[in-house]
């Protein structure tokens, strides 16, 4: 009986060790790396930086427009994006973005000039940019090999204005209080009794939820070119627009301003507004 009991007793320890070395042995999935050995995909604690590179691909396709109406990208009138991802495992991260648009646009036109018969004078229209959006969301991959699709959901935020300031050739005043003057909307010259002088544009301020969903192919070891599109819901404040035009008053002989603000026609009322909105961008990305 004694060695019965033995017998029973060894054969469950056994059972219970094969058990406990069932339950920690854990599946490991293979890493895909390249013929050197580097691993290609992004891992748990990686970090990585990306550049969004709409301006430059719209410049390669319109390269091929007609009329060639085609612009080096520049940064200052196109804007620039960076945005920056964590991964928490090696198919989850926390991503961040930042896109900015600062700078100005000169714009010429040459009218008849007032005091010299069969001469021209130069007016400008400068137009300054000043915007930025911030995000963050959290995102989750899949795939097969090198082509990685992803989705997710972020919080974005965003501040755009636009103020344009007019510089004429010909002088308004007694003698002349219908100067030639540029109409940059026209395109053409006219004898203007009011021109604009300065244009302060309603500043947008938006916070909204979207998801995305992009897919993304690494073509080296930790460096993938990529695209996403997304959909969501924004709120949207748009305060007034400012303008001030000059004119020449008779009664006191000289040159008057008078400044407008209103709600373009074009623009949201004064408030908030929900509205449905789309992303897209193209990215090159590195991973450390």
């Amino acid at each position: 009986m004694k060695r019965l009991f033995i017998s029973v007793a060894a054969i469950l320890c056994m059972a219970a060790t094969a058990s406990a070395q069932t339950l920690i042995v854990v599946e490991e999935k293979p890493v895909l790396t390249n013929k050197k050995g580097a691993p290609i995909l992004p891992q748990a604690g990686d970090v990585s930086i990306g550049i969004s590179t709409p301006p430059f691909f719209s410049y390669l396709g319109n390269m091929f427009t007609r009329d060639g109406s085609n612009t080096a990208p520049t940064f200052n009138s196109l804007g620039a994006g960076l945005n920056m991802k964590f991964f928490t495992a090696d198919n989850q991260a926390i991503r961040a973005g930042l896109n900015v648009n600062f700078g100005t646009d000169y714009y010429y036109g040459n009218p008849t000039s007032n005091t010299v018969a069969g001469a021209t004078v130069t007016d400008r229209m400068e137009k300054s940019n000043q915007g930025f959006g911030i995000n963050i969301g959290y995102e989750w991959r899949r795939g097969y090999g090198r082509l990685q699709g992803f989705y997710g959901a972020q919080l974005a935020a965003s501040y755009n204005n636009v103020t344009t300031h007019y510089k004429y050739g010909n002088e308004m005043n007694a003698t002349y209080p219908t100067p030639w003057s540029w109409d940059f909307n026209t395109g053409s010259q006219a004898q203007m009794a009011e021109r604009m002088i300065d244009v302060k544009g309603a500043p947008i301020i938006s916070v909204g939820l979207f998801g995305f969903v992009g897919v993304e192919y690494f073509f080296a070891p930790k460096m993938s070119i990529g695209g996403e599109i997304g959909l969501g819901v924004a709120y949207v404040n748009q305060g007034e627009s400012e303008y001030t035009g000059q004119y020449f008053d008779t009664a006191s002989n000289s040159v008057k301003e008078n400044t407008v603000k209103r709600h373009d026609s074009t623009t949201p009322t004064n408030g908030f507004n929900v509205r449905t909105a789309a992303q897209g961008n193209i990215f090159l990305s590195f991973y450390f």
